[in-house]
């Protein structure tokens, strides 16, 4: 996930990367999110498909939920593990929004 919130001051960053965090632990465990800079994180999604739907639908799910209650906008990559979701991210979802990337 990429967030760009670098328009903020940094205190206000921080406080709506924890609001952020806390707003994904809606959708998974704790245990399944990790922050990797104040604006990305990954999730891990296994197992949530009866809860969210597919990949696809549980992504469209947090972006507008992100939207919603923070109004901002972000870009997701989905990929079977971080790398390729980064990659995906990087180089597809910050121009189309949500990227998904398989070995297929």
């Amino acid at each position: 996930m990429c967030f760009n919130i670098s328009w903020l001051p940094k205190h206000k960053m921080l406080c709506i990367d924890v609001q952020i965090t806390e707003l994904f632990s809606t959708f998974v465990p704790f245990e399944a999110i990790l922050t990797y800079i104040v604006d990305e994180s990954w999730i891990t999604l296994d197992g949530t498909e009866k809860l969210h739907g597919s990949l696809v639908e549980a992504v469209q799910k947090i972006r507008s939920a992100i939207w919603n209650q923070f109004g901002l906008p972000s870009c997701i990559g989905i990929g079977p593990n971080r790398f390729i979701s980064k990659v995906a991210l990087d180089v597809y979802a910050k121009k189309q929004g949500i990227a998904e990337c398989t070995y297929e």
